[in-house]
């Protein structure tokens, strides 16, 4: 079973997601990427902060990944990008992502405490259903499998507003015109 990339992004002044440089260098950073691992690349933008970019993508293996990771083609990507945006997180998880495909995404983590119970209560009634929710995929972490993550894809950007914390609300960025 593939596994999950999950890389959050800030992007640095003065840059924005309306930004044509931006776009152009995700497009390409998606093209090579997806031409190398055989999964399609999808960005989403933080509902509540602009600024924050997510990358959401498949691998065979975090192996597969890492052989990416250290590979000229994405040395050279990650130096075009380092005067606009620098990687604030990047987990790897346990989870299928390539079903993957909506245009609004609640996200959260949480820890299980040493008796295997959740730091936090993770019931549903977290988030009060206001419109559909589409699915929702949850997986422990690979490198820190005490942490679990959680994806929640629903119908319009109304009703993933209205989830309240801890969940990141975030929107499809497309990046092909």
């Amino acid at each position: 079973m593939p596994v999950t990339e999950f890389v959050t992004f800030k992007l640095k002044e003065p840059y924005t997601i309306e930004n044509q440089e931006l776009r152009q260098r995700l497009l390409i950073l998606s093209d090579r990427q997806s031409d190398w691992s055989l999964y399609p690349l999808m960005f989403y933008v933080d509902i509540e902060d602009q600024a924050v970019i997510y990358l959401i993508s498949s691998w065979e293996s975090v192996a597969a990944h890492t052989k990416w990771i250290e590979s000229e083609q994405n040395q050279d990507l990650l130096k075009m990008f380092e005067t606009i945006l620098s990687i604030t997180n990047f987990i790897h998880i346990d989870f299928d992502s390539t079903e993957i495909d909506p245009d609004v995404l609640a996200f959260k983590k949480y820890a299980l405490e040493s008796g295997g119970l959740p730091s936090e209560d993770t019931t549903r009634s977290l988030v009060e259903p206001v419109g559909t929710e589409l699915w929702l995929k949850e997986g422990p972490g690979i490198e820190k499998p005490e942490e679990i993550y959680t994806l929640s894809a629903w119908v319009g950007l109304e009703d993933v507003k209205k989830a309240p914390t801890p969940w990141r609300c975030m929107r499809r960025l497309l990046i092909r015109g």
